[in-house]
């Protein structure tokens, strides 16, 4: 196996609180999955989850080297977690259909908190 792609994002969790209060339910669903939302919801810290998220979002299309991206919603890109809060990267749609046309099969994310940044880091293989 080989990477195909790294990406790594970093965001402002400020940034993402004053979009939310800004734009709220608007937002949300343009921007994040379902199962990420529903989520967040359970959250105390929802905006710092949400930025987790959108920094995954964000490194998976500069992993995919498309960044900004070919129109790919970022709703196609979303994470779920494993019973052990290891977070799990999806595509779906045409972020789907981008992973198989630059070969990738397995996928791999990490996310990180600190103070008011979140960021996430994408690895890509064949």
């Amino acid at each position: 196996m080989s990477i195909i792609g790294l990406g790594m994002d970093l965001i402002q969790i400020s940034r993402i609180e004053q979009t939310l209060i800004r734009h709220g339910e608007r937002f949300t669903r343009r921007v994040f999955h379902d199962y990420e939302v529903r989520l967040a919801n359970t959250r105390k810290k929802n905006a710092e989850y949400l930025a987790g998220c959108f920094a995954v979002k964000e490194a998976a299309l500069k992993a995919f080297g498309d960044f900004p991206g070919r129109g790919i919603p970022w709703s196609e890109i979303f994470i779920t977690h494993e019973r052990t809060g290891k977070p799990v990267l999806h595509f779906e749609g045409r972020a789907k259909a981008l992973a198989d046309e630059k070969g990738a099969n397995r996928y791999h994310v990490t996310i990180t908190h600190d103070g008011d940044v979140a960021a996430a880091v994408v690895i890509l293989e064949d």
